[in-house]
């Protein structure tokens, strides 16, 4: 398994820590790659209140994993703890979803 991180030329790493939540995670694993959304306890409890509240349900998104932590080392701390097969269920990213990362510039720095 490797875990990878968007490179951004902006804030980034400020903007999902105050959010709690990241989207900028994929893992490739079992030769697939992921999109992964990483999300503080504190941040899904907001969401949950909010949308239950607002719609009467709640709905989690594919590929989401709740954490405490969402800073490169936590997540380098949560990945190292996963196997493989935790990804088999998940959904992987498509050709098409991989080539538009690549065509917006972007890079993926490995973290683990």
């Amino acid at each position: 398994m490797k875990v990878f991180s968007l490179s951004f030329d902006d804030d980034r790493p400020g903007e999902y820590l105050q959010k709690g939540f990241r989207k900028d995670i994929y893992v490739y694993a079992n030769g697939r790659y992921y999109s992964m959304e990483i999300i503080t306890t504190r941040r899904i409890l907001q969401e949950i209140v909010f949308e239950v509240d607002y719609y009467g349900y709640y709905y989690f998104e594919d590929n989401c994993i709740v954490t405490k932590e969402i800073d490169n080392q936590s997540v380098i701390e949560l990945f190292s703890k996963l196997d493989d097969r935790y990804f088999e269920p998940l959904t992987q990213l498509s050709k098409e979803q991989l080539d538009q990362i690549n065509q917006k510039g972007y890079h993926l720095i490995e973290l683990i």
